[in-house]
């Protein structure tokens, strides 16, 4: 029997659980969230006590949502200090070409695209319907939302935003913790650490602030 520990029992928490549950027959998990263990619910325990030795032998997965993407790469550099395996899951509706290559720690929700020598990096989530298309790179710790289209050649950094229905041309290159606002055409690059939204995008002077 395949043990599973979820780290954040929030609403990500229980969708990577049924995911994982529709995958394997019977696993055994534990979810580690302060919240939870407060409310005194069964199979959780204190947050920070994924780090213990007892959890070794379980297969590890960051349910830590998109406000929390620094501290969910934090928590993947962590688990492989202490060489915790993560999973890699990947919906079985989604296409995923044979030279794609995903990284530890992320999952691909259903009906998502994954072309020709994608890389996408540890701890990512790709969520409903996402297209990526040929020779793309995605970073560590992103959060790419439904229905995102990526075109060919695009490089994201670590620990970016990209908000619903976004579309991002050929060619172009969004720095590290970056947060794109829902519906943006992005056509021209974006650096690191800015918000950007609208179509054609521009570069805000503040930060978006995710709800």
């Amino acid at each position: 029997m395949t043990k599973f520990a979820i780290i954040g029992g929030g609403a990500l928490g229980e969708q990577f659980l049924n995911f994982i549950q529709a995958k394997y027959t019977n696993p055994e998990f534990v979810f580690f969230d302060d919240v939870l263990t407060e409310q005194k619910t069964q199979n959780v325990m204190p947050f920070n006590s994924y780090v213990e030795d007892k959890f070794t032998d379980y297969v590890f997965c960051i349910g830590l949502g998109y406000r929390h993407l620094r501290k969910k790469l934090e928590i993947t550099e962590q688990l492989e200090q202490l060489q915790r395996q993560q999973i890699t899951f990947v919906h079985p509706t989604c296409f995923q070409s044979s030279s794609a290559k995903i990284e530890a720690g992320t999952f691909v929700y259903p009906m998502s695209n994954i072309d020709k020598n994608v890389r996408i990096g540890r701890g990512t989530l790709i969520n409903n319907s996402v297209v990526i298309s040929h020779d793309s790179t995605i970073g560590d710790a992103c959060y790419l939302s439904p229905s995102v289209v990526i075109c060919g050649q695009v490089e994201i950094g670590e620990c970016t935003f990209v908000g619903a229905g976004s579309i991002i041309s050929n060619g172009i290159k969004i720095g590290k913790n970056v947060v794109i606002g829902i519906g943006s055409v992005v056509n021209k690059d974006v650096p690191d650490n800015c918000s950007a939204v609208g179509n054609p995008v521009k570069i805000l002077n503040k930060r978006l602030i995710l709800k």
